[in-house]
């Protein structure tokens, strides 16, 4: 996104965020459950700032849409693909980007939602950001998983990955072209079986920064030899997760160019956490894991520089859930969890929730998000209307 075009969408997120803190007193969430969809399970991968989810239904059958004011749609029947499909991320457009099975080869296109489909190449795309740059993994060599990103202007760029290192993994991308990951910064021994489009855990990686201008960034770590990066907003700052260097304890980190890799620590009584999403406001998504009789559970926290770092639980009503995973969090608060229910965990079944603070951003703040969002639309060259989570389809 040029600088020009996203300065709009920067005002109006800085208008929400001084409406939030206006408010004032501790903040609680409404809840709408998406259910799922005639299945036993369905998730959910992204929300964007119209509370538009993407997501998958009846154990992977289908691909769908839920939009607040017009409920679900069905993409895999929108799509047509004969085969298996998986939509992986929406922008502020209502642009998603979905990966066709192919046999062992996974093609991935981008969708305007009226029928116009963009071939992005063979590679395994999960996100699109509001400029239409794509962020996905592609085996570029040898299979080996490379972090590329692809735009209607320069097509497939190879982001690359740490000195040292022979491949990475993009986990985030935000509105001015930047990527977030992982990358490994050694070589595992001759022999040592490299996993198709997952990062080796037993091969040290670090958490890094890229952009196109300057090249990939090593973030480091909280003082363990692994560290990954989860999200990055459009202000730069980054978070995830990173071992401490103390046994096999992992935090939650954020990151940004003023304080460098921060801890923000975990949950009470739990042992160990990690950051999964992060909007313009500063708000972080993330869980602290706990020990429970039938092994171990997530507990889902929401942090702030105000507040600090809250378990969700005393934020929501009580839905019966034994778990809840927070999936993203757009500019609005509005964060996309996935609630489980039923214990044994065998026994469970998960499906996504919408959670919407209380009280909500002004009328008058969105507007000027959607304005900004017009004006980027108009300032996207003509045919360009073509251009978040979850585990990557094996």
């Amino acid at each position: 996104m040029s600088r020009e075009a996203g300065m709009p969408l920067w005002i109006g997120a800085v208008v929400v965020c001084a409406l939030t803190a206006l408010a004032g007193g501790e903040v609680a969430y409404t809840v709408t459950d998406l259910g799922t969809f005639g299945g036993l399970d369905s998730w959910g991968y992204a929300i964007n700032n119209h509370g538009q989810v993407v997501g998958s239904a009846a154990n992977g059958a289908w691909e769908f849409l839920w939009d607040p004011e017009t409920g679900v749609t069905d993409l895999s029947a929108a799509i047509g693909q004969p085969t298996k499909v998986w939509v992986r991320d929406i922008n502020d457009l209502g642009e998603f980007v979905y990966v066709v099975a192919v046999g062992d080869d996974r093609d991935s296109y981008l969708w305007d939602g009226t029928g116009q489909a963009r071939y992005v190449g063979r590679q395994v795309a999960n996100f699109v950001n509001n400029s239409g740059m794509v962020l996905g993994l592609a085996d570029l060599a040898a299979r080996v998983p490379s972090t590329v990103v692809w735009d209607d202007r320069g097509g497939i760029r190879n982001v690359g990955f740490l000195p040292g290192g022979q491949w990475s993994e993009g986990r985030g991308l935000n509105n001015l072209g930047q990527v977030v990951g992982e990358s490994t910064t050694d070589i595992p021994a001759a022999g040592h079986p490299l996993q198709r489009y997952y990062i080796d855990k037993d091969v040290q990686h670090h958490a890094f920064l890229w952009s196109e201008a300057e090249g990939m960034r090593d973030l480091g770590t909280l003082g363990g030899d692994i560290a990954w990066a989860w999200a990055i907003n459009d202000s730069g700052t980054v978070v995830g997760g990173s071992y401490t260097g103390e046994g096999d304890d992992v935090h939650a980190f954020v990151w940004d160019e003023a304080g460098g890799m921060r801890d923000l620590g975990a949950l009470a009584g739990s042992f160990g956490s990690e950051a999964v999403g992060i909007n313009s406001c500063g708000q972080v998504i993330g869980a602290s894991e706990f020990s429970v009789p039938w092994g171990s559970t997530n507990g889902a926290f929401v942090w702030d520089s105000t507040y600090g770092m809250r378990a969700l639980a005393d934020l929501v009503p009580n839905g019966g859930w034994y778990d809840l995973f927070p999936i993203d969090i757009n500019d609005r608060g509005q964060i996309l969890a996935i609630a489980y229910s039923g214990v044994p965990v065998e026994a469970s079944f998960a499906h996504p929730v919408v959670l919407t603070p209380i009280p909500e951003p002004g009328v008058a703040a969105l507007g000027v998000c959607a304005l900004g969002v017009l004006i980027m639309r108009r300032r996207r060259k003509p045919g360009a209307i073509l251009g978040k989570w979850g585990q990557i389809p094996k």
